[in-house]
C-alpha cells in the first residue's frame, strides 16, 4: 500500500503543479500548505510531526477516507484554477486553501471529526515486520 499511495499522491500533485504552474504560482511549497491548512488547520510539515513521519509520507499512513479527500482536494483545486481561470500565487494559495477548507468541512459533516482525527493505517513497513515475526513463531509451534 505505501507504493500505491506514494505513487498516487505523486501523480496527482504533478497534475495539479503543472496546472499551478501555468496558472503563475512562483512558491509550490507555499501554494501546497495553503491545501493542507485549509483542510487540517496547520502545515504539512506540522501534520508529519503529529503524526511521527516525514513529511513526504504523509499519504503512507493515511486510511481509505483522509487518502480519498486529499486526492479530492488535490483533483478539485485543478478543476477550480481551470474552470475560473485563477492566475497569481495570491489566488492560487487562496483557491487551494478554500477547496481544503470545503473538504474538511465535508469531513467533519461525516465523519464527525476533523481529517488530522481519522484513524491512521499502520506503516507498510510494521505491517510485514509483524507478519514476519508471527510467521516465525508459528513456524516454531508447527515444528514441534
Amino acid at each position: 500500500m505505501e507504493n500505491v499511495d506514494t505513487t498516487l499522491d505523486s501523480f496527482f500533485s504533478k497534475s495539479l503543479s503543472s496546472v499551478a504552474k501555468q496558472a503563475g504560482v512562483e512558491d509550490y511549497a507555499k501554494f501546497q500548505n495553503a491545501g493542507y491548512r485549509g483542510m487540517y488547520n496547520m502545515l504539512n510539515v506540522q501534520l508529519a510531526r503529529r503524526r511521527g513521519v516525514d513529511k513526504t509520507k504523509l499519504f503512507d499512513t493515511m486510511g481509505r477516507t483522509e487518502l480519498a479527500a486529499n486526492l479530492f482536494r488535490i483533483t478539485q483545486t485543478e478543476e477550480r484554477i481551470k474552470s475560473r481561470n485563477v492566475q497569481g500565487q495570491a489566488m492560487l494559495e487562496d483557491t487551494h486553501f478554500c477547496v481544503g477548507r470545503e473538504v474538511r468541512k465535508i469531513i467533519q459533516d461525516n465523519a464527525g471529526c476533523g481529517p488530522e482525527e481519522l484513524p491512521q493505517e499502520k506503516r507498510l513497513q510494521e505491517v510485514k515486520k509483524t507478519l514476519k515475526k508471527d510467521f516465525k513463531e508459528m513456524k516454531k509451534i508447527d515444528d514441534k
